[in-house]
């Protein structure tokens, strides 16, 4: 009986006290084309050079505003917990549609550079020319 005690005091304090930390930041952007103008349904891909846990979408595509977010992702869980599922991210989103050349953006690039709460990107797609 002690030792259920010790364990259900252990479980309660440990999940009132975990706080929420942000491990990636919300991601919006838009895609343009040359002429600066939006183009829609475009396949944006999210990349992990290694193990996935799924806490973004594989894959989704802009908006007919050429639009597209992800929304930040918050664990429970100290430092090391935070440190270990942020390498489980992805670092890197592939941008594919037919006719365009496809473009890949280091999620870190954005990252680092831009400490606000939101991570806004300008893609920029070239149409593939044919001879």
């Amino acid at each position: 009986m002690k030792n259920f005690l010790i364990i259900c005091f252990f479980y309660l304090f440990s999940c009132s006290s975990a706080k929420k930390h942000v491990i990636q930041n919300e991601i919006n952007g838009t895609v343009l084309n040359i002429e600066n103008e939006t183009v829609s349904n475009v396949d944006v891909k999210f990349y992990n050079d290694g193990d996935d846990f799924g806490f973004v979408p594989k894959s989704l595509k802009t908006d007919e505003n050429g639009f597209f977010s992800v929304k930040e992702v918050k664990v429970k869980g100290d430092y090391r917990i935070t440190n270990l599922l942020s390498e489980k991210l992805p670092s890197k989103i592939i941008f594919k549609k037919e006719g365009y050349l496809s473009d890949t953006i280091r999620i870190a690039d954005y990252s680092n550079a831009n400490k606000e709460e939101v991570m806004k990107m300008n893609v920029i797609l070239k149409r593939v020319i044919n001879n």
